[in-house]
């Protein structure tokens, strides 16, 4: 089976390089924009509803619509390399890694952002909400790292309860279990 005759393949590359483009870049800016809401500024002002204010400004809608964009024309690229028996140009190469580093990053997981952030920039502009979040969302790792640091282990959200409290309350067994083993109260 051979690839319909649409030009030669110098020209068919072109055309894909230029249709990805767009996609590409939009996806990159995309995760970019999440990869920074997920770290610095998360470190800067705080915890934060990740992507919230991009979705009501449409700029997160757009952003969907380019990453997907981006992985369909990446199929599309390796279906036709494979399908025409050539290699692909180096700026598809590049274009094709920005695609799957842009999926890839955006499958890390908030809380592992948070601890990054935290062992990177340090604990002083964390506060205790921190470790509430933490205990509620069964980020074990970061929950650690912050007593480990000096924060309290026995740390009351607003309403009263405990992190100990919390992380029952939520189903996150482990972390009880952790926190009753290092002298968390309810």
């Amino acid at each position: 089976m051979s690839f319909p005759a649409v030009g030669n393949k110098r020209e068919v590359s072109a055309i894909l390089t230029v249709m990805g483009i767009i996609p590409v870049a939009g996806a990159a800016l995309f995760t970019g924009r999440i990869v920074y809401e997920s770290t610095f500024l998360t470190w800067q002002e705080g915890l934060q509803m990740v992507g919230f204010t991009m979705m009501h400004n449409g700029s997160g809608i757009a952003g969907l619509l380019a990453l997907f964009l981006g992985l369909l024309w990446f199929i599309v690229v390796v279906l036709v390399t494979i399908l025409r028996r050539t290699w692909m140009s180096k700026s598809q190469t590049l274009m094709m890694v920005i695609v799957a580093l842009s999926f890839g990053l955006l499958w890390v997981p908030y809380g592992q952002w948070k601890l990054l952030t935290v062992k990177v920039c340090g604990i002083e502009r964390v506060t205790p909400d921190w470790l509430t979040f933490a205990a509620a969302t069964g980020e074990k790792a970061l929950l650690q790292h912050l007593i480990a640091n000096g924060f309290d282990i026995n740390t009351r959200n607003r309403g009263g309860e405990s992190i100990l409290t919390i992380a029952k309350r939520t189903g996150h067994t482990s972390i009880s279990r952790w926190l009753m083993a290092h002298g968390a109260q309810e």
